[in-house]
Order: C-alpha cells, then sequence, then structure tokens
C-alpha cells in the first residue's frame, strides 16, 4: 500500500515538474526582445525603395530592423506617428512620417526615429524636414550687431532663421524675388540680400517675405521699406 501512494505521489510530482517546465518554456518563447532599427527605406517599389538619409513630413518610409512586430508606438523627433498594426512585421514597419511642430521639439530629439516595444526601445538618428518656418530676421552682422529685426530696407544683407531653410527655391519680399545666388544656407538660417529696388511689388504682399523650398511655402510678416 505504501508503495502504490509512493508510486503515485512520484507520478503526481513528474507531472507538475513537467507541466512547470512546459509552462516556463512557453513563457520565454513569448518573451519579447527588445526592438532594434537597422535601416530606413523609401516605401515604394524597386528601385525607387532607396535607403533614405533624409525623411520628410508626410512621407511613407519602410523601418526595417528586427524585433519589430510587437512594436506599439514610433516617433519621429517627439512627435507619435499612427500606426497600422497589419503593416507591421518582425522585420519591417510601414509608416507615415506625421506632421512635426519643429519649433517645439528639442533639438537633440529632432532628428530621431525611436521605435518602442514591450521590452525596450530602439532610436535612429536620421535628418527629418519639412515645410519651411521663420521664426526670426537678424541683422547680418558679428555679435552685439546681429540683432533681431522688425524692420528691414532694400540692400541690406540679413540672417533669415527658423527650420528646414535649405535648398530655397525662391526668397521673395513683397512679391520680389531676391537673388539666391550668393545665399549661404544652414538648416536653421540663411544669409541672403534683400533685392535693391521693389518696383513692381505685390500690393497684396506688402511686408511680407514668402520662403519656397521644394516641401513647401512660408511667409513672414516684417515690416520693409
Amino acid at each position: 500500500m505504501k508503495k502504490i501512494k509512493h508510486t503515485r505521489m512520484c507520478s503526481l510530482l513528474i507531472g507538475c515538474t513537467s507541466a512547470f517546465l512546459i509552462l516556463l518554456s512557453a513563457c520565454e518563447k513569448e518573451k519579447v526582445a527588445p526592438p532594434v532599427i537597422s535601416e530606413i527605406r523609401n516605401y515604394a517599389a524597386s528601385p525607387a525603395d532607396t535607403v533614405l538619409q533624409t525623411l520628410a513630413v508626410d512621407q511613407w518610409v519602410v523601418v526595417l530592423g528586427r524585433n519589430l512586430g510587437d512594436v506599439s508606438q514610433v516617433y519621429f523627433g517627439t512627435r507619435p506617428a499612427t500606426l497600422n498594426h497589419t503593416l507591421l512585421t518582425d522585420q519591417s514597419i510601414v509608416v507615415k512620417v506625421p506632421a512635426i511642430p519643429f519649433d517645439s521639439v528639442a533639438t537633440n530629439k529632432l532628428n530621431t526615429v525611436t521605435v518602442v516595444n514591450s521590452s525596450g526601445s530602439a532610436s535612429y538618428t536620421i535628418n527629418i524636414t519639412g515645410p519651411p518656418m521663420i521664426t526670426r530676421v537678424r541683422n547680418y552682422a558679428a555679435p552685439p550687431d546681429d540683432t533681431v529685426l522688425n524692420t528691414i530696407s532694400p540692400s541690406q544683407k540679413i540672417s533669415i532663421i527658423g527650420y528646414n531653410l535649405k535648398k530655397a527655391t525662391a526668397i521673395t519680399f513683397q512679391g520680389v524675388e531676391a537673388d539666391l545666388t550668393g545665399a549661404v544656407y544652414t538648416d536653421s538660417s540663411v544669409v541672403v540680400k534683400v533685392p535693391d529696388s521693389f518696383a513692381g511689388a505685390d500690393p497684396a504682399l506688402a511686408n511680407k517675405i514668402t520662403y519656397t523650398t521644394s516641401i513647401g511655402t512660408a511667409t513672414f510678416s516684417i515690416r520693409i521699406f
């Protein structure tokens, strides 16, 4: 009788141990690894699915890497993108770059794509651009003479400050185009000379700078005389 009880106890113990090991193995298999980003490509058929060095607002892209199937959020700068989970696989995420308030995103976060899942996050540095934005105009001079301007005059050399200002296709002052031959650009500024004359200016654009790139147009109000 004791032998039978002992055998039953051993069988029960073995059964419980086996069940525990199976459950533990299942849990280990279900554990999600942190995501990894390897590159970002244009979302298009080959050969247009090129690796990107710059992203633009409203552009569809493919984030490539590992452990991406369980990603819950993708951020461009600090702006969350809208995710369609049917467009996620373990190796890729198809997503649209959202509108970004460039003037309210910290500089160290602006050119960063971040993906997040339950086990962690991964960040990828890439230039992110959008329509131009002008925040102020400065006198072009060495400090302390590089003051913020409220008024500009013909032939004056100025620094236009803002975001996404590289590669302007046109800069106009009251509708009169500036000569961009000698313009000096960074992502956040351009040095340009105000036109010598406003003959032919558009009255509807009085006291306005209009800044155009391949992505969009910005208008900035400032007194011009």
